[in-house]
């Protein structure tokens, strides 16, 4: 199952995302129905982005904080309709499984689109989690770089303590 290997755990959590149906920074229920999945460290970052969020709200109570919408675990703004694991890298207790993500265009109302994303996750104690998402779409509008440095740009938001 999701503990068998990267690829399964990244399948496993894209599953269990999708039947979530939400966009944007996970609420603290969302984010536990997927803790299974996700590295301690990744937690973190979504807590410190949360207060980020709620500090930029305190700030600009009339402007949108960053990371409300969208879908953080890919490419896509809309997100993912489907996908499966492609190639899969091991480099001692660090895993790189590629996402062959794809979009039916339905809801867009344009045609479909494929992309690849890469999940990189941790091994601890025995277990793969997911620690941090490579964004590789290559459209206009498409986030670059990678999920951990958005969270921590939007954690850095808080207030000073």
């Amino acid at each position: 199952q999701a503990e068998a290997s990267p690829a399964a755990r990244v399948a496993a959590f894209q599953r269990d995302y999708r039947a979530l149906g939400f966009r944007g920074l996970p609420r603290p229920d969302q984010q536990r129905a997927l803790s299974e999945h996700l590295d301690p460290g990744l937690s973190a970052l979504m807590d410190a982005a949360r207060e980020g969020q709620a500090a930029y709200r305190e700030r600009f109570p009339t402007d949108k904080p960053p990371l409300v919408d969208g879908d953080l675990f890919s490419s896509l703004f809309e997100g993912a309709t489907g996908g499966e694991a492609g190639a899969v890298t091991l480099a001692g207790n660090e895993a790189r499984v590629q996402w062959n993500a794809s979009h039916d265009g339905a809801v867009m109302g344009s045609k479909a689109v494929r992309w690849s994303d890469v999940f990189v996750l941790h091994r601890s104690g025995g277990s793969w989690r997911i620690a941090d998402v490579e964004y590789g779409g290559g459209w206009d509008f498409a986030p670059r770089g990678h999920l951990a440095d958005a969270l921590r740009e939007v954690a850095a938001l808080r207030a000073p303590r």
